[in-house]
């Protein structure tokens, strides 16, 4: 009898540990992705308002490249992997957001 449920324990230790490895690890690793997205989209509009506040007289290329560097250095302190389009279109994003929200009267 001590056999039998010696095996059940085992089957089912075995059952759990496929499930985690089948569902729960890819469910946490795309939550931490959606995670860092909305964590870069803040970032990528702190960078864009900050390049708008220090470099607002400068050419619109410079203070892209501003923000490019506050959000790769970002980037690089917390490990996280950024590619170049990526990091365009979240400051494309952020410079639009920004547009809109100062045509609607925004403090920004």
């Amino acid at each position: 009898m001590d056999e039998t449920i010696f095996h059940i324990i085992e089957l089912a230790i075995t059952v759990i540990a496929a499930v985690t490895a089948r569902y729960l690890i890819p469910w946490l690793k795309a939550k931490l992705s959606a995670d860092q997205i909305t964590t870069l989209r803040t970032i990528a509009e702190v960078a864009v308002l900050a390049a708008q506040q220090l470099h607002g007289n400068e050419p619109g290329g410079d203070r892209k490249q501003f923000a490019i560097a506050y959000i790769r250095d970002f980037c690089s302190d917390h490990g996280i992997s950024i590619s170049g389009r990526q990091l365009d279109a979240l400051i494309e994003a952020a410079v639009k957001t920004m547009k809109i929200e100062t045509a609607k009267g925004g403090t920004t």
